[in-house]
């Protein structure tokens, strides 16, 4: 019991970096607002004092996130009280709010901007939120339970830009009918109805309301992204709001009235699929790889910054003009490679793709052959974990492209099956979990001890 306090005073240290990572049944979502030059974000709401900041990363992911301000948690120096709220230590993440059916989620009150958050989410007990302000005024009338079909559950990388009204603040523009209109940032991501503000068979164009009356029947559907390599719903179609996505309504137990046959064509032919790139002007492979079982063990981790930094490039996978760079090969890698549940670009790998071409090998190695084919680990779908806090699966292994950095993967995480520890381009090195992560509660009290933070 001693331990687990003086970790939870270590998380509330300005000076820790350890969060609570359990798993996350919703997928937690990035803050969107602007950042200061200090990486900063401004707590804008009606009930905040001018000047209130917190960390740029606040809320994005499952974990205890640092008060900087409210004097529940902090004295007005900053400092933490022995005596804060149990929420201030208890974990939580920004969700979507149409698709999480958490029954704690809450709109925030630190930012002017629509922003919902969930501590259940994360394994932690919501103390913070008041009755009043659970009773949700998001604009989304359903939730569904997806089906096995596919993973409903995909990124779009259109560029964001600020708008009134969607989540955070945040809008992306649609190409409906050949007229650009501001969409939720969240559109189609996840299970849901979603907001049709550009259409005149569900919405006022004008204003974007919904129509009181005589919308079509497509409207209140709900749909979903998917990926377009890994589903197997048979009414899959091609996006026009977004060129490069893919949708399907009966993946989440909707009735696709909207598609037209032209539509419904067979994309995984014309995608070269597994893991092809989108085509333009879409450009995020990363898109593919965007989808989180719901029940996944462990959460999913990005690359560290600090030891795999964003990188300038120009190539045809680049996330907002950023790459990583694999020291491995040496070359460069998709940014949000690893990051979340999926079957990730593998742009240097000649086990999966042809390096000439810059594409994946068009079919998968069977029976003898093993060149000039895609091996079984490349179609299989894995992500970066925590090797300390993630239980429940048994194939975690140090990253074989990264080796300066510590970082470890697990496809069973993802419902992958990992053939590439045994291959021939992996590490052999074996994890051991001790080695990796065997600091006792007695170091942790010297180093605290240190820091003038344990008893």
């Amino acid at each position: 019991m001693l331990c687990q306090a003086i970790a939870i005073i270590a998380i509330l240290s300005p000076s820790a970096t350890a969060t609570i990572t359990p798993t996350a049944q919703c997928t937690c979502l990035p803050n969107m607002l602007p950042k200061t030059a200090s990486e900063m974000v401004v707590a804008d709401g009606a009930n905040m004092s001018n000047g209130s900041m917190l960390g740029g990363t606040y809320g994005d992911s499952c974990g205890v996130h640092k008060e900087l301000f409210s004097s529940s948690c902090v004295f007005s120096n900053g400092s933490v009280k022995k005596d804060a709220a149990d929420w201030c230590a208890s974990p939580w993440c920004w969700v979507d709010p149409c698709t999480c059916k958490m029954s704690d989620v809450a709109r925030s009150s630190y930012f002017k901007a629509d922003m919902y958050y969930s501590y259940s989410n994360c394994g932690g007990v919501d103390t913070y939120t008041s009755q009043q302000n659970k009773l949700l005024t998001a604009s989304c009338s359903a939730s569904w339970t997806p089906k096995d079909e596919c993973v409903p559950r995909m990124a779009n990388d259109y560029p964001l830009i600020n708008c009134s009204g969607g989540i955070m603040g945040q809008c992306r523009k649609a190409s409906v009918s050949g007229k650009l209109y501001n969409y939720p940032a969240s559109y189609g991501e996840g299970c849901g109805i979603h907001a049709e503000p550009g259409h005149s068979a569900c919405s006022d164009t004008s204003t974007g309301a919904p129509l009181k009356a005589g919308e079509a029947a497509w409207c209140k559907q709900p749909f979903s992204w998917v990926n377009p390599c890994e589903c197997r719903s048979s009414d899959m179609a091609k996006s026009t709001y977004f060129p490069g996505l893919y949708y399907s309504y009966s993946v989440c137990g909707g009735n696709d009235t909207y598609t037209s046959s032209a539509l419904l064509a067979s994309v995984k032919e014309e995608l070269n699929c597994p893991s092809p790139p989108p085509p333009a002007p879409v450009q995020s492979p990363g898109n593919y790889p965007g989808a989180d079982p719901k029940d996944k063990k462990c959460a999913c981790m990005p690359l560290p910054a600090s030891v795999v930094p964003l990188v300038n490039c120009t190539t045809d996978y680049a996330q907002n003009g950023k790459c990583v760079v694999a020291t491995k090969f040496p070359g460069l890698y998709p940014a949000n490679y690893g990051a979340t549940c999926g079957i990730h670009m593998e742009p240097l790998s000649e086990s999966c793709f042809d390096l000439k071409s810059g594409r994946p090998w068009k079919s998968a190695c069977r029976g003898d052959k093993t060149s000039g084919c895609r091996a079984s680990w490349c179609d299989s779908a894995f992500c970066f974990v925590d090797p300390c806090t993630c239980t429940g699966v048994n194939d975690i292994a140090k990253t074989t492209w990264f080796p300066h950095a510590n970082v470890f993967y697990s496809y069973e995480n993802c419902k992958g099956v990992n053939t590439f520890s045994n291959s021939s381009e992996a590490s052999k090195s074996t994890f051991k979990k001790a080695e990796v992560c065997g600091t006792s509660c007695a170091d942790m009290k010297k180093a605290l001890r240190n820091h003038s933070l344990a008893p």
